[in-house]
């Protein structure tokens, strides 16, 4: 059987979750891509650490002496429930919303109430309830709930020892089994692709890059030369979120599972005023004049999300434009409502991530607040 980890982590310090795909990116010199998924699911590896005292901290160093290299069985902690109703002995049935979701990969489930614990294989899942086998102890509702998985520690938590009764440990695992996260993105598509439809959050300052495919040849005596191979800028920009209850962390985490790593494509709006409107007759958007015009709408800068006053968004591409006296006359392929209904307008750009891996930094438990970034990158969605 396998060692149950009881430790609950020290909340004072945060909590790190960290979800890694492996993709094969093969990248031509004009900017073409080829990118295979090497990984069915993400690895999954939480790292946190434990204050311990006294027994507690003698019976955990006598587990780690016997059982350091063992498989264990993880109560995930950033993802922890309290019963709602009370369950008595002989009991199979246990209230859990959206479980078949939310449970999805544990084997077992973890009940915590004062100094009772019992740790519950899982038979089976619905919507809304979970089967254990056979309960052979009452429960009061309020009781803490823990999906539980098998992890191995990726290596020997350290420990700092304040005094001789008590103990930090720096522990990090990494999950034994798959992680099979139900995936979905939003029905909104635009050209065969979806919409990235979870805004970034601006709560620090966000970063943004224009890369290009540069070769340089230097025999380091003559000038440099360099060669701009794809001939166009592929837009980089980061993206974070501050994320409220386990709703929120888990309709980001299937968005990413979509996305595979750096495996699948996105529209993803800049989330910036690209554009400042003058008038809309139709197809034809007049706006102040920004040299829009001398580049035309090269590819990675044509395509554009709308954002209207009333939460609602168009999506559209620039098939001409020009300048008209002091202002740019851009002609559209969708028709735009009047000007006094538009809030902002954005360039839009095919991208993929950036990374393999998503960090989720976790502040408390199943109804805190976890940070997550991420980095996504323009491919020439011409080519896609």
């Amino acid at each position: 059987m396998n060692p149950l980890w009881t430790i609950t982590p020290d909340w004072s310090e945060r909590v790190t979750e960290t979800l890694s795909w492996k993709t094969d990116v093969l990248i031509s010199p004009t900017g073409a891509e080829q990118r295979i998924a090497k990984r069915l699911t993400p690895r999954r590896q939480f790292e946190f650490s434990v204050l311990v005292s006294d027994t507690e901290r003698q019976r955990l160093e006598n587990q780690l002496a016997m059982h350091g290299a063992a498989i264990w069985s993880l109560p995930l902690f950033t993802e922890g429930a309290l019963l709602q109703t009370d369950l008595t002995v002989g009991q199979t049935l246990i209230p859990y919303v959206d479980a078949s979701i939310l449970l999805m990969g544990a084997s077992a489930l973890y009940l915590v109430q004062g100094v009772q614990v019992a740790l519950l294989p899982i038979v089976s899942l619905s919507t809304t309830f979970v089967v254990v086998s056979s309960l052979t102890q009452n429960w009061l509702a309020g009781a803490e709930i823990y999906p539980v998985a098998h992890a191995m520690l990726t290596d020997m938590p350290p420990v700092t020892r304040f005094t001789d009764s008590l103990s930090r440990l720096q522990c990090r695992f990494r999950l034994q089994q798959a992680n099979p996260f139900s995936a979905s993105m939003p029905t909104v598509t635009y050209r065969g692709f979806p919409v990235w439809d979870i805004p970034s959050d601006w709560q620090e300052d966000r970063k943004a890059e224009y890369q290009r495919q540069l070769l340089e040849l230097d025999n380091g005596c003559g000038l440099p030369f360099r060669t701009d191979t794809a001939k166009r800028a592929f837009y980089l920009q980061h993206h974070q979120w501050l994320l409220a209850g386990i709703e929120n962390q888990v309709l980001l985490r299937q968005r990413l599972m979509w996305l595979r790593g750096r495996q699948r494509a996105v529209w993803v709006s800049h989330q910036t005023d690209d554009l400042t409107p003058i008038a809309v007759n139709g197809y034809q958007l007049t706006v102040i004049n920004t040299g829009l015009s001398l580049i035309q709408y090269q590819q990675g800068r044509r395509d554009l999300a709308v954002l209207l006053v009333d939460g609602s968004s168009i999506y559209g591409r620039i098939v001409n434009v020009q300048q008209v006296g002091e202002f740019e006359q851009l002609q559209l392929d969708v028709v735009l409502p009047s000007v006094e209904q538009l809030q902002c307008i954005s360039f839009m750009t095919l991208c993929r991530q950036n990374t393999d891996d998503v960090t989720f930094t976790y502040h408390s438990g199943r109804d805190g607040v976890a940070e997550v970034s991420t980095i996504f990158r323009g491919v020439r969605d011409e080519l896609e």
